[in-house]
């Protein structure tokens, strides 16, 4: 009989750990994913003062698709955990609860591939076969990618725009854009998602011929510049960036 009770006692604290541990795991939230990708609305855009508007290049219509290389960035900020960047430069903090849906230059590159296939209308140049087909080339590289809680986000990105299978002038660029946020990390990701197309909205107008605009006039555009490169008539060979 003790020997019995003793068992039934040992099975019932080990239904009580169980029913803890996974009480415990239960408890656990998952974490919230967001994404550098919009709905697809086609942006307006506003001029900008003939400064900032100062380089446009010559369209060319005969571009039948796009390829956006890997997207380069610093380490730091290359993960999918949100970063903060703490006021009066206290350094950052890493939102492990708040995600983005993949390493963040993963994002950045599908972000600006979806806009500009669908601003533009024209497939990747990986669907159509790159040996064959003229194609816009866009090499890119995010130097700071700043979100500061409850007050704004900022973007200083670089890229170069070269033609490839056929002939128009390559340009290098170098834009730095802000925007004020609304509360929250959703506010931060809805921020950086506008900064985001007001990128591809420069080279959207780029590939146009157009002079540049801002897409959104809740965008600071704090810096704007372009210039000529030397051509190049075969598409670079460029490795994925170290996560």
């Amino acid at each position: 009989m003790n020997r019995y009770l003793s068992f039934s006692r040992l099975q019932l604290s080990v239904a009580v750990v169980g029913a803890m541990a996974l009480s415990a795991c239960s408890s656990v939230s998952a974490p919230s994913y967001y994404s550098l990708q919009t709905n697809g609305t086609s942006p307006t855009y506003h001029a900008l003062s003939e400064q900032s508007a100062q380089s446009s290049m010559p369209a060319a219509q005969s571009a039948q698709a796009i390829l956006v290389n890997a997207v380069g960035m610093p380490a730091q900020i290359d993960r999918r955990q949100i970063v903060l960047n703490l006021r009066d430069n206290q350094g950052v903090q890493l939102l492990n609860d708040y995600q983005w849906a993949s390493a963040l230059s993963d994002e950045y590159r599908m972000a600006l591939n979806a806009l500009l296939t669908q601003g533009l209308g024209l497939p990747t140049a990986d669907a159509i076969g790159k040996d064959t087909y003229p194609y816009w080339q866009v090499d890119v590289t995010v130097q700071r990618f700043e979100s500061v809680f409850d007050d704004y986000v900022r973007q200083d990105v670089s890229w170069r725009l070269a033609p490839v299978n056929f002939s128009a002038t390559p340009q290098l660029c170098r834009a730095s854009v802000q925007q004020h946020v609304t509360a929250g990390v959703e506010g931060l990701a809805a921020g950086h998602q506008a900064l985001t197309a007001q990128v591809a909205g420069f080279v959207t107008q780029q590939m146009q011929g157009q002079a540049l605009r801002a897409k959104d006039t809740n965008n600071t555009v704090l810096a704007l510049h372009c210039s000529a490169t030397r051509a190049s008539t075969s598409p670079s060979k460029q490795p994925n960036p170290s996560r």
